[in-house]
């Protein structure tokens, strides 16, 4: 059995309903930047504990300080220059325990030399100098062991084994396959096999089993990307019908093809090699590493915060809507949510109780009967949303995204307007750029629902801490809209 025969044959079946799982990429982004952390850690600790070896004390001189923390900015700086927090680096001992020694020597004779010609040697001790040499070199070198133990750990269980499907005519598949699967640290998980463009004979060999695998795998978050391995065109309809659809997962797309004449024009490649072949990315996905992290991070403290002031308020709300009218306190509707996998939402009852299942079809309009008098004062001021910060602490939500629409609007407006659903590429969120632009309430032409996705894909390919936090700053000035019934 080939390469492609066996990826598909060893494939296991993947979980239900999606997360925003790390990806391998993810873990190693971490791992290098934890790296840095730890060395910059190392140097000025190692500079106190000097300190206080030589001199009996922790109040260390500001000199002291000063060349402590130079040394570690120095440190991490030369490292990165000798590629030391490459992954690749960082998981072989023998490579870095050399590279870390020599650039700290490095560093030690700059700082020298520095305070040579700034004739400030007679200042620092050469006692303590050589303390801070040797102990810093020790925590260096402990935190390499640690480390070199972690990775072998997490290679061990399949954190860091990057989790790649493979789609392409049948000879390329076999070819990026057995590569792939000889790569140190990936594995093929899913194959699927299209036919030769203009090729009659090889219409038996469409897999479509394996088509909707590697969709399925995609919006479980179960592959960390997709490699196209074909010669034809990306033009080839299956392949063209199967990247529209992937395009709405969060997952990165590279195409590998013998000649690049066939792929997309000039101005747009991205050309990388991986797995020692040479990829064009297609599609990039957003939020990873640090970023994801950065983020998760973000929603549980703020949304921590958050539900812990609001309680008085959140209990006013819960009794006003009993007295108002009969019927639950809180409204849960599926909606779509990351990788269009369904979530439910909860949010503060604001019309009146039905016994049908309201399917989010219809929107609510201006003097729209089934609100009621307290549904009017918090729609109007977004405190029915409230309870969507149990989402976001929970993970199903953000603060910041793409609002989730009911699962009938995504259907209605999905086949209307292209890259509909690419919005659902991270997770969605309480407020977002959209809202904070005028494009908050009822969607009731394409046109509204035009605007509304250029603003969500705008965030997406545009996110920072700082736009998080200018959304953050601008949804309290338009609270009160006169779009919002």
């Amino acid at each position: 059995m080939n390469v492609a025969g066996r990826a598909m044959s060893s494939l296991q079946t993947p979980r239900s309903g999606g997360c925003d799982r790390l990806a391998a990429v993810d873990w190693q982004s971490i791992l290098t930047g934890t790296a840095r952390i730890c060395d910059f850690a190392a140097v000025v600790g190692g500079a106190a504990a000097a300190y206080v070896v030589r001199y009996g004390t922790v109040g260390a001189d500001v000199g002291y300080w000063t060349f402590g923390v130079l040394g570690a900015v120095l440190l991490v700086n030369y490292l990165n220059l000798s590629q030391a927090y490459r992954f690749e680096a960082l998981r072989r001992l023998r490579i870095q325990m050399p590279q870390v020694a020599a650039n700290w020597a490095a560093v030690v004779v700059t700082l020298i030399l520095l305070a040579y010609c700034l004739k400030l040697s007679q200042d620092f001790s050469r006692s303590w100098t050589a303390i801070w040499f040797c102990t810093t070199l020790s925590i260096l070198a402990a935190t390499r062991l640690a480390a070199s133990a972690l990775i072998a750990r997490w290679q061990r269980n399949g954190r860091l084994v990057r989790r790649v499907g493979v789609i392409g005519t049948r000879r390329q598949v076999e070819q990026v396959a057995r590569r792939v699967a000889s790569h140190e640290g990936a594995s093929v998980v899913c194959t699927a096999i299209l036919p030769r463009a203009n090729d009659v004979r090889s219409q038996p060999a469409i897999r479509p089993d394996g088509i909707e695998m590697l969709l399925s795998l995609a919006k479980s978050s179960e592959i960390d990307e997709i490699i196209v391995a074909s010669d034809t065109p990306l033009g080839h309809p299956t392949l063209r019908d199967f990247l529209r659809v992937v395009r709405s997962y969060a997952i990165e797309v590279r195409y590998h093809a013998v000649e690049l004449r066939h792929s997309v024009p000039s101005h747009r490649l991205n050309l990388i090699v991986m797995f020692g072949l040479p990829l064009l990315s297609i599609v990039e996905r957003p939020l990873t590493g640090w970023a994801r992290v950065g983020k998760r991070a973000e929603d549980i403290c703020i949304s921590s915060i958050a539900l812990l002031i609001s309680f008085p308020l959140l209990a006013l709300i819960a009794v006003a809507i009993k007295l108002d009218s009969p019927g639950p306190v809180l409204f849960r509707q599926d909606r779509l949510g990351f990788n269009n996998n369904p979530v439910p939402v909860f949010k503060f009852r604001s019309m009146y109780h039905r016994v049908e299942r309201d399917d989010g079809q219809v929107q609510a309009r201006r003097n729209d009967a089934r609100i009621t008098r307290v549904g009017r004062f918090l729609r109007r001021t977004s405190l029915d949303e409230l309870p969507q910060l149990f989402n976001v602490l929970k993970g199903d939500m953000s603060l910041i995204g793409p609002r989730p629409h009911p699962l009938a609007l995504n259907e209605k407006f999905a086949d209307l307007i292209d890259g509909y659903l690419a919005r659902h590429r991270v997770k969605p969120g309480i407020t977002g750029w959209a809202q904070v632009n005028g494009l908050r309430g009822e969607t009731d032409t394409i046109e509204k629902m035009r605007r509304r996705i250029e603003h969500d894909l705008y965030y997406i390919e545009n996110w920072s801490p700082w736009l998080d936090l200018k959304i953050l700053l601008s949804t309290t000035l338009v609270v009160i809209h006169e779009n919002a019934y």
